[in-house]
């Protein structure tokens, strides 16, 4: 093989290597990008990221409104709804326990989800039962409320 033929090669993988290596920084830096508060319900992708979180807590929610149904009051903590009102089929353990819920908020409740060090997705319920999605960026900005079109 000649010199002009090996450095070609030793050129195509340098090229593939770095893309290889260029495209591992882009994927860690858009993952710790989601995870830092800088989501904005705007973009459809954020949008889709904080979707998919906030419909792992629809099992919590249908329990949380039948636990206050059939007992007139709100739950004091999650862990008395499982079991009796969420089944380990409708929700696995990992899912419901990465929501903090605060039921002192007057006749409603609220949700959180900790997205990263500082941002906070909110679920919160007024004491008409009407809830309203935000995101509390954690950084002593406002909350960015936001509304979830039907899928």
């Amino acid at each position: 093989m000649g010199n002009n033929t090996k450095l070609r090669w030793l050129w195509v993988v340098v090229t593939l290597l770095l893309l290889v290596v260029g495209v591992g920084i882009w994927i860690v830096l858009d993952r710790w990008r989601m995870h830092t508060g800088n989501l904005d319900p705007s973009k459809t992708r954020d949008l889709a990221y904080l979707r998919n979180i906030a419909d792992g807590v629809t099992p919590l929610l249908a329990a949380i409104d039948k636990y206050k149904q059939d007992h007139g009051t709100l739950p004091s903590d999650l862990n008395v709804l499982i079991d009796e009102y969420v089944s380990s089929s409708e929700m696995d353990e990992r899912d419901w326990r990465r929501w903090e819920y605060v039921s002192d908020i007057g006749s409603g409740f609220a949700l959180y989800y900790k997205l990263g060090w500082d941002p906070t997705l909110w679920y919160i319920v007024d004491e008409s039962g009407i809830g309203q999605w935000s995101i509390d960026p954690g950084d002593g900005s406002d909350s960015i409320y936001f509304i979830f079109d039907n899928p």
